[in-house]
């Protein structure tokens, strides 16, 4: 579990911070994948976005001041993939981002997405090296290029906070990333995880559920309120879990875990 300038770690019996940064807190994780034995971290400071790997406690800058804002990391069997926005040409805006590695403190190469104007990827989920989901959304006027690159392009636009947004879902199939239709016409997704590649699930904007069969897509509410952050498929069964907040801007905010069953969402 990662946040601001610590990493969370649980061993079975207990929680134990740590600090790879020491004492400073111009540093901010924004996401976190483990696999055997390996962490991948990912976050920013004033000179940009950075990957930081760490193993047996100790933790070293795997890929420091890529241009771009990293928003979400999945590592899984050799292959690890980062996305999130970077800005346009002529900073005219946000376009997706997308990173891959293959194996352990190997290079990252970006990956040729379509060009979206406005899109801001802030999910991904890895089925296996051929089959990956990245979720956001498209913010209408094209987003603030500022955030895609703070170091480059001047903070010339207006926040694009409160600016409508229309769902994005990508995939990889091996080949090609391609924009999907799913059956949801506003807000923004924030969630990707899969059982298997005919088992997908996207949650966002009012706690809207999104599943992908293999051929088509359907939506369900998972609650009456609130917007759902993340979810998580847990292997070897069917449940699906998902957290979210409910009125998270206000003084009266509150969070909020669902489980899925096969019967529909509960609290």
């Amino acid at each position: 579990m990662a946040g601001a300038s610590e990493v969370s770690h649980w061993d079975g019996r207990r929680w134990a911070v740590r600090r790879p940064f020491g004492i400073s807190e111009d540093e901010r994780f924004s996401d976190v994948s483990v696999h055997n034995g390996q962490v991948l971290l990912i976050g920013s400071d004033e000179s940009g976005s950075f990957v930081m790997s760490g193993e047996d406690g100790e933790f070293e800058f795997q890929f420091p001041g890529r241009a771009g804002a990293f928003n979400a990391i999945a590592f899984r069997a050799g292959h690890a993939w980062i996305v999130g926005a970077k800005s346009r040409e002529s900073c005219a805006g946000l376009t997706p981002m997308v990173l891959h590695s293959r194996q352990k403190r190997s290079s990252w190469k970006e990956m040729r997405l379509p060009d979206i104007p406005g899109g801001s990827l802030r999910a991904v989920a890895q089925v296996s090296p051929t089959d990956v989901w990245a979720v956001g959304e498209i913010i209408k006027g094209g987003g603030n290029a500022h955030e895609g690159d703070p170091s480059s392009c001047p903070d010339a636009y207006e926040s694009a906070e409160d600016q409508p947004t229309t769902p994005l879902v990508l995939h990889w199939d091996g080949r090609l990333w391609r924009q999907m239709t799913v059956p949801l016409t506003e807000g923004s997704l924030t969630g990707v995880t899969a059982f298997g590649p005919d088992d997908v699930w996207v949650a966002g904007h009012e706690s809207v559920l999104l599943h992908f069969d293999g051929r088509k897509w359907t939506a369900e509410s998972a609650s009456d309120r609130g917007t759902v952050k993340a979810v998580a498929a847990i292997p070897g069964t069917k449940d699906l879990w998902a957290v979210g907040a409910i009125d998270e801007w206000t003084d009266q905010g509150q969070d909020f875990v669902l489980r899925r069953d096969g019967r529909g969402p509960r609290g």
